[in-house]
């Protein structure tokens, strides 16, 4: 009986190891509550917590600074228009509108929009023949732009101020280049065209009036010609005298 005993306790047991169950084909039994336990999630997420709430705050902070500068981006576009200036906005380059009421105003954020502002209600002036006393200079005399021919084909000296304001920003700003620089030379051409049409007796007594009107009128119709948006205001003859060189041959 014992060795049918120890037979069928063999066949159980194809190792041949009986009376110690608790042992595998390589040694001991592989036991679920050694190294196959799977992960400790009460572990895990009390390190999740540690790393994603610190995070929460890099992330709360950077998203702060973010809307910060984008608040500071957008608030960028406002602006003040004083009394007596146009604001010119442009789009992308091209001209947007144009607000000539005093107040804020609202422009999209550079480099969407941007705006130029120009005083429309400054009486600005040109000289011609004589160098601008109003930059604190004394009166110099410019020979090279005062010296002109006239109808009777004498040389007379001739110096002329012209005022003139902007009446329309946009066309002042875009619809010429260097427009002062601009306006200098209309005022030079208009001038020895009327000079040129008029006898030097007349311009230098009782015609000096009629010679001012004739520049002021040339000016303004090339001026609108250029849609430089400028409106000439008076022509002022400051002096007009004759030429040495006139002299001395009638002498």
């Amino acid at each position: 009986m014992t060795g049918n005993d120890d037979n069928r306790e063999n066949r159980r047991n194809p190792w041949g190891q009986s009376g110690n169950h608790n042992q595998g084909p390589w040694g001991q039994r592989p036991n679920p509550s050694n190294n196959d336990e799977g992960p400790d999630f009460e572990a895990l997420f009390r390190q999740a917590r540690g790393i994603f709430g610190n995070g929460g705050n890099d992330v709360r902070l950077g998203l702060i600074a973010v809307l910060l500068v984008i608040g500071a981006w957008l608030a960028s576009g406002v602006y003040r228009v004083d009394p007596g200036e146009n604001a010119v906005v442009q789009r992308f380059g091209a001209i947007a509108r144009t607000q000539a009421t005093p107040g804020l105003g609202y422009r999209l954020p550079w480099p969407i929009e941007t705006v130029t502002k120009l005083n429309v209600m400054l009486d600005r002036r040109t000289t011609v023949g004589l160098a601008d006393s109003s930059m604190g200079s004394q009166k110099r005399d410019l020979p090279e732009e005062s010296l002109m021919l006239t109808a009777d084909a004498n040389i007379v000296d001739i110096d002329v101020v012209v005022l003139w304001n902007v009446l329309e920003a946009e066309k002042f700003l875009f619809s010429i280049r260097n427009p002062e620089q601009t306006i200098k030379r209309v005022a030079e051409s208009a001038i020895r065209e009327a000079v040129g049409q008029t006898r030097l007796q007349s311009i230098i007594t009782e015609g000096r009036d009629d010679v001012a009107v004739k520049i002021q009128k040339s000016m303004q119709s090339m001026l609108d010609f250029y849609k430089s948006g400028v409106s000439v205001k008076q022509v002022l003859i400051q002096e007009a005298t004759v030429h040495p060189e006139v002299i001395a041959a009638y002498n």
